[in-house]
Order: structure tokens, then C-alpha cells, then sequence
């Protein structure tokens, strides 16, 4: 598990983030906050504006019907997609593992 990273401010200076293909655990204020806080999604591309301004565009297997409306579908990839930005990616790794073990822990209040 060395390699999962928690977003904090002062990595993003330091170039410590999301790169294109890691799995990413997401947390948004609003309706898909209990989804993005559960599912791990995959980084698909990335938008960099400046330093601080980056766009990243997570893409995820596995969506209720509840809340599809708030991505997009992507036929290449057969994913649905979303844009995050740096703050709003919790956790990433390149182990899809690494990012389970947080799951699980945070179910069972660990």
C-alpha cells in the first residue's frame, strides 16, 4: 500500500499526481458524493491548464441507473466518464488493489 497517495496541496507543487491509467477514489459535494466516496475509477485523460488548473477525466465500469445522468459514455472505452478536478480526487494508485483495501477499511470503520 506504499503506493497510494492522498491528495494534499502541497503535492501538487511538488508534481506528485494523477497520472493518465491510475485508479482514483473520488469525493464531490453533492449528489454523487456516496457514489465517487465508493467506487474506484480509472484516470482517462487529462486536461493541464497551468499548474494548479487540471482536469482530470475519470472513467468508471460500473453505474446505477440512478446516477447516469451525471456522466458521460465513452464507446472506446465502454465506460461512463466524469471530470474531476485535482481536489476532488481523494486517493490514486497505480493497484486497483491498493485503492480496494481503502474501500474495505472504510466500510468496516477501520
Amino acid at each position: 500500500m506504499k503506493h497510494i497517495k492522498e491528495y494534499k496541496w502541497h503535492k501538487i507543487l511538488n508534481n506528485n499526481r494523477p497520472e493518465k491509467g491510475d485508479y482514483v477514489i473520488c469525493q464531490e459535494d453533492g449528489k454523487l458524493d456516496e457514489f465517487l466516496s465508493l467506487n474506484i475509477g480509472q484516470v482517462k485523460y487529462i486536461d493541464s491548464y497551468d499548474k494548479i488548473d487540471t482536469l482530470y477525466t475519470v472513467g468508471y465500469d460500473k453505474i446505477s441507473y440512478e446516477v447516469r445522468s451525471y456522466f458521460s459514455k465513452r464507446i472506446e472505452y465502454n465506460q461512463y466518464l466524469r471530470n474531476m478536478l485535482i481536489e476532488e480526487i481523494k486517493y490514486w494508485s497505480k493497484n486497483k488493489e491498493d485503492l480496494e483495501v481503502i474501500l474495505q477499511a472504510n466500510k468496516y470503520n477501520l
